[in-house]
């Protein structure tokens, strides 16, 4: 990577600390759903099983050794399920929707919590940047005052013998 690598690479994250900082103001400018949105699905997930849970049908021929008319709660209404039930529909749905949309909603929380961060001390980042890409800068020009004049000569001394050979 060498000194000129490394003054590129301050460079480059000097650029990076600017573009975070003006893109965290604007990035998660509306995210207060995400604090209401993952209960109002979990209570509709509830409403939605609470409305079809008690139905059920009557055995308009029971078996002969019952003497009593019984109740039959339809297949599909066992299979949607309550969402805290496993095996359940509404459960697959609420296990994607915990795996998919709840841990996105902690990524997007971390990432405006990060970028804030970044964004609060990216001055000071770069001043520590520049500090030390002074202190690089003598040392750079040292080496490259040296590659012009002692190594590139060299080189081109080399290649002319090369030519007599």
């Amino acid at each position: 990577m060498g000194i000129t690598g490394i003054r590129k690479l301050f460079a480059d994250t000097s650029i990076a600390l600017d573009t975070i900082s003006q893109n965290s103001k604007t990035a998660f400018i509306n995210t207060n759903w995400t604090k209401s949105d993952p209960d109002n699905f979990e209570s509709q997930l509830d409403n939605t099983y609470q409305k079809f849970s008690s139905r059920s049908l009557t055995n308009r021929n029971p078996a002969a050794t019952k003497k009593s008319v019984a109740t039959i709660v339809p297949l599909y209404i066992s299979i949607y399920g309550a969402h805290t039930k496993a095996n359940t529909l509404l459960n697959s749905v609420y296990q994607e929707f915990n795996t998919k949309i709840k841990s996105s909603i902690v990524l997007i929380d971390q990432a405006k919590e990060y970028s804030k961060t970044i964004a609060d001390n990216s001055q000071s980042i770069k001043d520590s940047i520049n500090t030390i890409d002074s202190g690089l800068k003598p040392l750079a020009d040292a080496f490259d005052t040296f590659e012009k004049d002692f190594v590139n000569s060299w080189i081109d001394f080399v290649n002319i013998f090369k030519m007599f050979l």
